[in-house]
């Protein structure tokens, strides 16, 4: 397993506007089909065979958090000198939310029937071509080419490893716009508060 992680933040709100992000490079090699480390590996003339990237790795990933705090109303930069009808309407708001985006991992393509090569091996088929060359282009019906997949000849193990295919990636917004209003009211610690929160705002596959 290899790795590297790079942080960025600020400490202070610069225009109200905070924010902490980190992205990370990573590679992670295993050599079993049940996917974790070498455990359940039975070949063991050839134990690195099917090794390839694991699949709970993505390779590239940036994640981010951010809060704002609009500066709009009484007080800040803008229209701060609204009537107080409107400035309970347009002042007092934040944005935040979490933004990831990473590529996708690897996957293996598995043969669960029976043992046709007698290895006693029936794991890792055969790839006769790159199950990532979809015609006509990938889509969520078809992400990797079935066509490339074969049984392996009797008495052979079969040659796809843990990472035959890539997976798609990620790019997902969960956001999140909170108004809070004090009420005095049932005593002067009272408040209203008004939250709109989108899960997957963007609404990405």
């Amino acid at each position: 397993f290899n790795s590297m992680i790079v942080s960025l933040k600020n400490s202070n709100a610069w225009h109200g506007l905070t924010f902490l992000s980190n992205f990370s490079w990573a590679k992670d090699i295993v050599s079993s089909h049940w996917g974790h480390s070498d455990i359940g590996n039975q070949n063991f003339r050839a134990p690195y065979i099917w090794a390839g990237d694991y699949t709970a790795v993505p390779p590239v990933r940036l994640v981010a958090g951010f809060s704002y705090n609009v500066p709009v109303g009484r007080g800040k930069e803008f229209a701060n000198h609204l009537p107080s009808a409107f400035d309970y309407v347009v002042s007092g708001w934040v944005g935040s939310g979490t933004a990831t985006f990473s590529r996708g991992g690897w996957a293996p393509i598995l043969n669960l029937g029976p043992d046709t090569t007698g290895t006693g091996e029936t794991a890792m088929p055969n790839l006769i071509c790159n199950p990532n060359n979809v015609p006509g282009g990938r889509t969520r019906f078809e992400w990797w080419n079935p066509s490339c997949v074969v049984n392996a000849p009797y008495g052979q193990y079969g040659n796809a490893n843990m990472a035959a295919f890539t997976l798609p990636g990620m790019a997902n917004w969960n956001l999140s716009f909170v108004k809070s209003m004090r009420t005095r009211f049932p005593n002067e610690i009272g408040a209203l508060q008004f939250r709109v929160d989108l899960f997957n705002a963007f609404n990405h596959t």
